[in-house]
């Protein structure tokens, strides 16, 4: 059984596999950061998985600057699901009263809304698995042929 909520995708790392709402990097292409060091992307699932590399990497600096600042984010969690996710958004909250960021920013919008409201919870049989991950791929290929095409109208000279 897999819960996603409507509109909001999660970055994963390739052992996720190809699923609806799963963003992974290519397999089998260039993914991590020094491998661009010498040469930039060049093509489509190469800029994907460069831009996917950095946003896993910010990602990562930002959860430990959290659980440092934070000590209740770095112990086992004995919570529902529910107040994980709300400490876990009140320490982001806190941290950027500190560090002077409006405390009005996107983070607090819907902060109250009721969150299973657009909850789905899907049980697919394997066939439906399956046309789901090429539907997934499909769109995959989408996003990524869009930031290439981006890309490259943005750095001919």
């Amino acid at each position: 059984m897999f819960c996603q909520i409507v509109g909001k995708y999660y970055l994963a790392d390739a052992g996720y596999g190809i699923r609806n709402g799963f963003i992974t990097p290519y397999r089998g292409v260039r993914y991590h950061l020094k491998e661009f060091s010498a040469q930039g992307p060049e093509n489509a699932k190469e800029l994907f998985n460069l831009r996917h590399s950095s946003l896993q990497i910010t990602i990562e600096r930002v959860f430990g600057i959290l659980k440092k600042q934070f000590c209740v984010l770095d112990a086992e969690p004995f919570w529902n699901f529910q107040t994980q996710v709300d400490i876990v958004l009140a320490c982001c909250i806190i941290h950027n009263h500190i560090m002077g960021v409006d405390p009005s920013d996107l983070l607090n919008q819907g902060l109250y809304e009721e969150p299973e409201s657009d909850l789905i919870i899907s049980t697919l049989t394997e066939r439906e698995e399956r046309e789901e991950a090429r539907e997934w791929s499909a769109k995959k290929d989408e996003i990524a042929q869009t930031m290439w095409t981006d890309y490259m109208a943005r750095n001919i000279r």
